[in-house]
């Protein structure tokens, strides 16, 4: 998108994640209801799920509920992030894949330091710490088991200006398996303007892709489709989405962007210590909060 070409909120969202919380940016947008795609494939189960938010802002303490699903759900993807993950271990959400590393104890975070997965070095020291990339795929719910949630009424107290927002996380094992199934060469740009359709049929696990023998068993992984919106569906669709996207999804994308250029300038400008920079936990000291506070401190050495 030019300065000058009008905002597409179907397709301008999308960002290459295959190029190349602590720092302020929440994993998820805030300001919106998004209702969370699961699919279960351990243990030898192969479940879908959906888990909707909490509709009582005065209830702190309930948790959100897991609806099963019995065959697919369908959705249309707008973009995606990566966070980096591992046993109580989380990252920032990033599009370049800059990772701000912590630890958490008791809700209290603990910098383990500052990672690019995309130098080699690095990717093989996140493997060996048991550190993954996970892909958080945002997008517009339209359908459960075929059939169109307009109506749904158990859905509706979690619509967004009469849309369900939603995201699925994937792990590296069924992102890849999306990638394959749709053809997509890592690039989030090729599924937009499509419904994908997620489907735990155990007629589509029989093949290596989806069936995965493990020394505990089988694991599952979701078996993905898609189909063009046709030019009508795509024009509604961009009406329906225009507020949401301008005035939430736009700006989150936006914030993530410049963490990332926050987090590649930190590490190329600080001391490196083994894999990572173990000097975040300090940034406050000398009112490091953004990029331009970093540059006027390195400008000011």
């Amino acid at each position: 998108m030019t300065e000058n070409t009008p905002f597409d909120p179907l397709s301008d969202l999308a960002q290459n994640t295959s190029s190349s919380t602590r720092t302020g940016v929440p994993l998820r947008p805030q300001g919106v209801k998004l209702i969370n795609l699961r699919h279960n494939g351990q243990q030898q189960t192969n479940s879908l799920t959906m888990q909707i938010p909490n509709n009582d802002p005065n209830d702190r303490n309930s948790r959100p509920e897991s609806v099963p699903v019995a065959k697919s759900y369908s959705f249309i993807p707008l973009f995606e992030t990566t966070v980096l993950m591992g046993n109580s271990v989380q990252s920032n959400p990033s599009i370049k894949q800059f990772y701000d590393l912590y630890r958490y104890n008791n809700r209290e975070g603990q910098s383990l330091g500052l990672y690019n997965s995309n130098t080699n070095q690095t990717r093989a020291y996140l493997k060996e710490e048991g550190y993954k990339v996970h892909h958080r795929v945002f997008g517009i719910l339209t359908a459960i088991d075929g059939k169109s949630v307009k109506n749904n009424k158990k859905l509706e107290p979690f619509q967004n200006d009469g849309l369900l927002l939603c995201y699925m996380q994937l792990n590296p094992g069924k992102y890849r398996t999306m990638q394959d199934d749709l053809n997509a060469n890592y690039d989030i740009r090729k599924i937009t303007e499509h419904v994908v359709t997620v489907d735990a049929d155990p007629a589509n696990m029989g093949d290596s892709t989806h069936s995965v023998q493990t020394r505990n068993g089988t694991t599952y992984r979701p078996h993905f489709s898609m189909v063009a919106l046709t030019d009508t569906q795509a024009a509604r669709m961009r009406k329906s989405i225009m507020g949401i996207a301008t005035d939430v999804l736009k700006p989150y994308m936006k914030q993530i962007a410049d963490n990332d250029s926050f987090l590649e300038l930190l590490m190329e400008k600080l001391p490196m210590t083994n894999h990572g920079i173990n000097v975040v936990d300090n940034l406050a000291e000398h009112s490091i909060t953004d990029l331009k506070s970093l540059n006027d401190f390195i400008n000011s050495q």
